[in-house]
Order: C-alpha cells, then structure tokens, then sequence
C-alpha cells in the first residue's frame, strides 16, 4: 500500500462526512454533464456521480477507486490521459497546493474541458495549507485568478466556503476552503 493510500485512509474521521455532506454536494451543485476529478483520491466525490470519471498519479489509489466500481484512470495532473475538449466539468479538489507547476496543471484543465465547459478549483486554508507537509504553494483569492486567466480560463465566482469569510474561517475551520469556478470560453 503506497503511503499516500495510507495516510488519506487515515484522516480525521470528522472530514469524510464534512466532505460527503457539505462540500461534495455543494461542488456538484456547480458542475454538471460528463465530469472528470482530477487527483480523485479515494474517490469519495465519484461515489453516486455515474457521468464523472476520476485520475489520480497513485496506483495504489486507482487501484483501490477500482476495487469499489469507480471508473478511475492513472495519470498526472499535468499529463491527463484524455482527449481534447471530453469533458464539461473538472473538479480540482485540493490538488494545486501540491504542484510544483500548477499552470502546465491548469493548462491540461483547459485542454480536456468543451468550450463553455466548468472547472472548480478548490484549495484550502491557511490552516489546512499548514498542516500538510507536502504543500509547495499557497492558493487564495490573491493568486489563484491570475492562474487561471493566465491558462485562457475565465473565473465566474468565487468564494471562501462553508464559512465565507477568509480570515475568520482561517482562525477557526480547519476545513474552510476557497474556490474559484472559471468556464473555457466558447470558440
């Protein structure tokens, strides 16, 4: 088992359900048609969600999506395994932080989304970007647009969520987070 299967296995059991019932449903709420999840961790976003596909860099991971019927392929953020202009939505669930080159990650984005087509980029907080060692950049309302207008996406709204007020939901909610929804512009 790779230690990233391991450790995601091993979270806080107060964040599958705070993921499942606040936040996932909230994401899907602003992506709709054939989806894909892009570092899809243990799939939990896939579960009940026929017209989304996943991929995460992990095999342990993909194997383990598989093993629960989610269709989940391998591959790299910044390399998708699918064609140009498949997809009408992309979620992009507490990935970018990890990136050492998020805008060639941003690029594949718009690459697989359709003309009109949604992707929902979601980072954490202050503390949530803290507790984790393995995050390379901090991602908030100061940055992450500029990211995204830079790769030929157009940014549609954005918010700091559940709590919609960054410094209060920095000091404490561990599990706030900031999205920005932006749309690939049609032609």
């Amino acid at each position: 088992m790779s230690e990233y299967l391991d450790y995601l296995q091993k979270r806080n059991p107060l964040s599958r359900p705070y993921r499942t019932r606040l936040l996932y449903p909230k994401y899907a709420s602003m992506l709709s048609g054939l989806g894909l999840d892009v570092g899809c961790g243990l799939g939990e976003f896939l579960l009940g969600r026929e017209s989304f596909v996943g991929v995460d860099i992990d095999a342990d991971i993909v194997a383990h999506c598989r093993e629960k019927g989610l269709n989940v392929s391998q591959g790299g953020a910044d390399a998708l395994p699918f064609a140009d202009g498949r997809f009408d939505a992309v979620l992009l669930d507490n990935v970018l932080e990890h990136l050492h080159e998020p805008e060639r990650c941003v690029a594949e984005i718009k690459r697989v989304l359709k003309p009109g087509g949604r992707a929902l980029i979601v980072v954490p907080n202050r503390n949530g970007y803290a507790r984790d060692k393995t995050h390379v950049t901090y991602w908030d309302e100061t940055n992450l647009p500029g990211l995204v207008t830079e790769a030929g996406l157009k940014p549609v709204k954005a918010r700091h969520f559940p709590i919609p007020l960054k410094g209060l939901g920095n000091l404490i909610w561990p599990y706030n987070v900031y999205y920005l929804l932006a749309e690939k512009p049609q032609g």
